[in-house]
């Protein structure tokens, strides 16, 4: 069952290229090991034959056109003033309207326990024995991903809709 349906309606800004019609995506990069810059750059790229970014949108219209006029150099390169190697008058701002529907869903996970009890009970034995001492004695309180994804491809999710 689904609860607390909500529709919300969003105005954004971007670029897009006036050649092309392509809105303009943002890719992000790593300055790991590089001194005095932000951890990741960000960059506005146009969506290529073998390439596709996130759409770059921001909230704020006159932001938008800063950054069509302004590229931001990489060490300072932040998402809200992103850089790009586009002439100004290559782009246009536009706006877009995003429709939002929020719904809160109703889905459950399996407990430690239940998740290691199906994993080994009747295809180890002798490890469940192992583990259900561990989950006991608070050993062994959680599980990784990897393992949930496990028991997914096995037992499927339980959907309480």
């Amino acid at each position: 069952m689904r609860v607390d349906s909500n529709k919300q309606q969003e105005k954004k800004y971007g670029l897009r290229l006036k050649k092309t019609g392509q809105l303009l995506g943002v890719s992000t990069t790593s300055n790991e090991g590089s001194d005095f810059c932000g951890d990741v750059s960000h960059w506005l790229e146009a969506p290529g034959k073998y390439t596709s970014y996130d759409t770059w949108l921001v909230d704020d219209l006159l932001r938008a056109e800063y950054v069509r006029n302004f590229s931001t150099p990489w060490y300072n390169a932040g998402y809200a003033t992103p850089g790009h190697d586009f002439e100004a008058d290559e782009l246009e701002v536009v706006s877009i309207e995003v429709s939002v529907n929020v719904e809160s869903e109703n889905i459950s996970i399996p407990s430690v326990y239940e998740l290691y009890r199906k994993l080994y009970e009747n295809e180890d034995p002798g490890h469940w024995g192992y583990v259900k001492k561990e989950i006991e004695s608070g050993h062994l309180s959680d599980y990784d991903w990897w393992r949930l994804m496990e028991y997914t491809e096995r037992y499927g999710v339980k959907d309480e809709r």
